[in-house]
C-alpha cells in the first residue's frame, strides 16, 4: 500500500472514531461498557477533537514527500498507536473496558505497525532533510 493510501485511510478512521467522540460521547463509550457520566462524555470528546485534529493531520500530509516534516508526522502517530495499545490493554485486563476494546487494540497494532514501516522507509531513503 502507498503511504499516500495508508495516511489517506488513518485519516478517515481518526475521523470517524473523533465524530463519533464528539458528537455522540455516551453512546460511543458505552459500546465500550463505559458509564456514560460528565466527566466521561468531557474525556470523550477532548479525545474526539485530538483524534479530529490526528485527521486533519494525516489527511494533508497523505501527499507530502519525504521530509523532517514527514518524518515528525510519522513519528507522532507511531507515539499516538503504541500508548494506545498499552492503554487500550489496560483497561481491557482490569475490566474497565469490556471486549470491545480488543478490536481498538488490534487497531492500534495494525496502525503502530503501518507507520513504523513507513517511518522506516523514509529513514532508508536518505530523502529527509
Amino acid at each position: 500500500m502507498k503511504r499516500s493510501t495508508f495516511l489517506a485511510a488513518t485519516a478517515g478512521i481518526a475521523a470517524v472514531f473523533g465524530l463519533g467522540m464528539l458528537l455522540a460521547p455516551d453512546m460511543f463509550f458505552a459500546l465500550y461498557g463505559i458509564a456514560p457520566g460528565d466527566a466521561s462524555s468531557l474525556f470523550a470528546r477532548s479525545l474526539g477533537c485530538s483524534l479530529m485534529a490526528v485527521a486533519v493531520i494525516n489527511w494533508m500530509a497523505r501527499n507530502a514527500g519525504d521530509s523532517a516534516a514527514m518524518r515528525a508526522i510519522l513519528a507522532g502517530n507511531i507515539v499516538l498507536h503504541v500508548i494506545g495499545i498499552f492503554l487500550d490493554a489496560s483497561a481491557v485486563l482490569a475490566g474497565t473496558m469490556n471486549a470491545q476494546g480488543w478490536g481498538s487494540i488490534i487497531l492500534h497494532i495494525v496502525f503502530a505497525a503501518g507507520f513504523v514501516y513507513y517511518f522506516v522507509n523514509l529513514s532508508r531513503s536518505g530523502k529527509s532533510t
